[in-house]
C-alpha cells in the first residue's frame, strides 16, 4: 500500500492564498465599473466601487484560475508567433493603452474600464471578408462546455460577448471575438459577432449603473439585487457574503467604517 502525502498540496495551496492576498492588497481599485463585471447584479457593481469587502477566494479556484491563465496565455503568444497581433505603438489609433506591468492593453467606453485579451488584425485570415482590427476575448473551459458550444454552431455565453463587446466600442471596430479554449485539448474554438448586436445590453448595462451610483451619492439608496435572467447562476458565485445582497444598513455601515 503507497504511502500519501498532502504536504506538498499544502505548500503549494497555501502560497496561492498568500499570493493572491498579497495582490489583492497591493491592487489600486479604478473606482470605476469594468467590462468583466457588466453581466453583475448592478448593486453588487456598485458595491465594488464604494469598497465592500469582497470574499477571498480559495485555493481550489486560485488553482483553476492558474489553469485557465496558462491556457489563454499560451494562446495570445500563439497569435503573437502569427504576427496578427497590433503592436503597443499602434494601440492609441484604436483608443487604447498599454499597461506595461500587467502587459495588457486597455481602454474607455463611457467611463467602463475595459481590459483586452489581444487586438488582432485580420486582415490577412483566409477564410474571413475584410473585418480589419478587432478585440479578442480569450476564455478558457472544460471539455464538456466546449463541446456545447461546437454543437451551438459557436454561440457563446452572453456575458462572455458583453465583455468583448464593451472592447470592441472603445476600439470603434464593428466585431469583436470570443475564443473558447478546451483546458484538457489546444485547439481554440473562435466566434466572431457583431458589435451592434450586443451594443444595446452593454449601454443599458452602463445606464443603469450611472444611475445608481447617483441615487448612491445623493442619498445613499443602494439598488436591489437583481440577477439577470440571462446568468441567474451568478447569485451562487457573489463578490460578496450573503448579507450584503439585502441589508442596506450593513452595507452603508460598512462603507462609513472603512
Amino acid at each position: 500500500m503507497p504511502t500519501l502525502t498532502n504536504w506538498i498540496n499544502r505548500q503549494i495551496n497555501e502560497k496561492r492564498i498568500k499570493d493572491n492576498e498579497a495582490s489583492r492588497a497591493n491592487h489600486k481599485p479604478s473606482g470605476r465599473l469594468s467590462a468583466g463585471s457588466l453581466f453583475r447584479p448592478v448593486r453588487s457593481q456598485l458595491m465594488k466601487t464604494l469598497g465592500v469587502p469582497m470574499l477571498p477566494f480559495d485555493a481550489y479556484t486560485l488553482g483553476v484560475f492558474d489553469i485557465g491563465n496558462d491556457v489563454e496565455a499560451k494562446f495570445v503568444q500563439s497569435l503573437h508567433d502569427a504576427g496578427v497581433i497590433v503592436p503597443t505603438k499602434d494601440l492609441k489609433k484604436y483608443n487604447l493603452e498599454w499597461d506595461k506591468e500587467k502587459k495588457q492593453a486597455f481602454g474607455y467606453y463611457k467611463e467602463t474600464i475595459g481590459l483586452v485579451d489581444a487586438v488582432v488584425d485580420t486582415t490577412d485570415f483566409d477564410d474571413l471578408p475584410n473585418m480589419g482590427v478587432m478585440p479578442f476575448e480569450v476564455k478558457s473551459c472544460t471539455s464538456y462546455k466546449y463541446k456545447h458550444i461546437k454543437k451551438m454552431k459557436g454561440d457563446v455565453d452572453w456575458h462572455y460577448k458583453l465583455q468583448a463587446c464593451q472592447n470592441a466600442l472603445i476600439m470603434g471596430s464593428k466585431y469583436f471575438a470570443v475564443v473558447m479554449i478546451s483546458k484538457e485539448h489546444p485547439d481554440p474554438h473562435v466566434s466572431i459577432f457583431r458589435t451592434r448586436e450586443i451594443q444595446r445590453d452593454v449601454d443599458l448595462i452602463i445606464t443603469k449603473y450611472d444611475k445608481a451610483l447617483a441615487n448612491w451619492k445623493k442619498d445613499q439608496t443602494l439598488p436591489k439585487y437583481e440577477a439577470d435572467h440571462r446568468v441567474k447562476w451568478v447569485s451562487k458565485y457573489s463578490w460578496f457574503e450573503k448579507e450584503y445582497a439585502e441589508n442596506d444598513s450593513l452595507v452603508i455601515k460598512t462603507i462609513e467604517g472603512k
